[in-house]
């Protein structure tokens, strides 16, 4: 069940190339907040994997809702779910829930920075104008 959950969502990726020192943009339109970067699309895939996994312990964990993807589903569990945390910072707004950019010191780009205000739901112009 879970396994066939993440083929069907890592067939569903769609990747593009950004002005980033990480050129490679990778996000799974049917998870909202699923996304990564990398210097190489294996790199790319590889941490876009790594996301969808964490994103699917944690949604379960919270007991959030999963969205099924060609025909896959899963239940969530409830808030006495898996116990095991993920390895990805994620930020929690509503139902969303946003994996955070790790550039380990490096900077975020404004094409990679308007890449993931659009998978969070907010503006550029809510972003400019936040305190």
């Amino acid at each position: 069940m879970i396994r066939e959950y993440f083929q069907a969502a890592m067939e569903e990726a769609g990747y593009e190339i950004i002005d980033d020192p990480e050129r490679f943009y990778g996000e799974i339109p049917g998870c909202r907040g699923v996304w990564a970067t990398g210097k190489t699309l294996e790199e790319c895939r590889r941490k876009l994997e790594d996301v969808l996994d964490g994103w699917l312990v944690v949604r379960l964990q919270k007991g959030l809702s999963i969205p099924p993807i060609e025909g896959q589903e899963i239940e969530p569990l409830g808030p006495e779910g898996p116990s095991s945390s993920s390895k990805h910072p994620y930020m929690v707004r509503g139902d969303l829930l946003l994996a955070i950019p790790s550039r380990h010191g490096g900077e975020i780009g404004a094409d990679l920075l308007d890449r993931f205000l659009k998978q969070a739901e907010i503006s550029r112009e809510e972003w400019d104008s936040a305190d």
